[in-house]
């Protein structure tokens, strides 16, 4: 059995031995407060993407700089478009906010895919958001949407979690985190995967509810089973890369996913030591750990 961790956004300014132990620190903490029997000898697989998504966004900016291009993706102002709509933004409060940063109020009035109205629209956003995890509003939308719109960064990227998640034939547990659910969920439901036993795979704070990244991994069926046994859902309400949606029949397409609310009273909602520190998501995880 393998405990496989699979990290989300904002973790190219940590190595993987970095995000590990931030992991694995919150989760040991969270089994000494429940007072679980630790659990010696694990073998963890931290899947680590981050510098190579972060190398990839600033590459694919860098050459729409390049020609002199002020246009954003379609994904990037959909994402973005459905975040704020869903964040009760108005057009006074993005217009404020172009001014507040200098930036023609007529370019964002428009309202157009601009690089002008993706710039005040963030700005707008994380003016509102009452969490430190504000930052996301720029950082996690620039990131998924080069994540989701381009398919040969979504290439190298499942690449890199794939040949770590099933480098062996062993069963695993899998945690992920933020855009790393959408990861792994992609690499979950490939036919390879079936062969692979997972008796839980737990997401924490993931935006496979929202509806541009529900449409782009597609609607299931049914639950995913092979290969997944058991699947939990944390998510804290007010964390606003989930924008507060469960994955239920409505949002991802199939029911049999365990929601667990997480509101931990941690300032920042999206934070994963927060969700590791639940008490329910702890219990799963060492449950089935243990169970081995």
């Amino acid at each position: 059995m393998r405990l496989v961790l699979v990290h989300g956004i904002n973790n190219e300014n940590n190595s993987a031995a970095e995000v590990e132990a931030i992991w694995m620190s919150a989760i040991s903490a969270a089994w000494q407060r429940e007072s679980l029997e630790p659990l010696g000898n694990l073998n963890i697989t931290t899947t680590y993407y981050a510098q190579e998504l972060a190398e990839l966004s600033t590459r694919a900016r860098d050459a729409v700089a390049a020609g002199a291009a002020q246009t954003v993706s379609q994904v990037e102002f959909d994402l973005l478009q459905e975040y704020a709509t869903e964040s009760g933004i108005t057009q006074q409060e993005i217009v404020a906010a172009a001014e507040a940063e200098g930036i023609d109020v007529s370019a964002v009035e428009a309202g157009l895919p601009h690089e002008a109205w993706l710039i005040a629209t963030s700005r707008a956003l994380e003016n509102i958001l009452p969490t430190r995890g504000k930052y996301l509003a720029r950082v996690f939308l620039r990131q998924a949407a080069i994540y989701i719109e381009r398919k040969g960064v979504q290439n190298r990227i499942k690449k890199i979690v794939r040949d770590r998640m099933f480098e062996d034939d062993s069963p695993i547990v899998v945690v992920a985190h933020s855009l790393g659910t959408v990861i792994a969920y992609e690499l979950l439901k490939e036919q390879a995967a079936s062969r692979t036993e997972v008796p839980l795979f737990c997401t924490l704070g993931s935006p496979l509810a929202v509806r541009i990244v529900a449409n782009y991994v597609g609607r299931g069926l049914n639950f995913p089973m092979p290969p997944i046994r058991k699947w939990i859902n944390g998510a804290q309400r007010d964390d606003f890369v989930t924008l507060g949606r469960i994955l239920q029949k409505a949002t991802i397409g199939f029911d049999g996913i365990e929601n667990i609310d997480t509101n931990s009273g941690n300032p920042d909602k999206h934070d994963i030591v927060a969700y590791l520190g639940d008490q329910s998501i702890s219990r799963a995880i060492h449950a089935a750990l243990a169970a081995q």
